[in-house]
């Protein structure tokens, strides 16, 4: 009997926005569990001479946090960016921001692609 493999993809995405004013936040982790990739795009809107940092954080039980290699972007005015990863080996994500001085709001887009595959 042969077997036929079937790779279907969808994207599920997220959008959350914030404002940035305490000196640090973290913000709603999301499940990451059964997916191929993801890409975070991160558009700030500068309240007053922002001065923060953005980053990933990832964990596998969703209580110890430890930051996602090459995901660091610092933010001193309006921006946009976008963070793209393509292997995933851990439960949860979350954004985590660290206020230097001002204030911005800060919206990011989560797309979450989705591997399927039936034999």
């Amino acid at each position: 009997m042969s077997t036929t493999t079937v790779q279907n993809t969808y994207t599920n995405t997220v959008t959350e926005s914030f404002a940035i004013s305490a000196s640090s936040q973290a913000y709603t982790s999301l499940g990451m569990i059964k997916i191929d990739g993801f890409a975070v795009q991160i558009n700030v809107t500068a309240a007053s001479s922002p001065i923060f940092e953005f980053k990933l954080q990832v964990s596998n039980d969703d209580t110890n946090w430890i930051d996602l290699p090459l995901s660091t972007i610092s933010i001193t005015a309006n921006d946009n960016h976008m963070i793209e990863v393509t292997e995933v080996n851990y439960n949860y994500m979350r954004c985590y921001v660290t206020r230097t001085s001002g204030s911005a709001t800060v919206a990011t887009i989560i797309s979450k692609a989705v591997e399927f595959v039936s034999e």
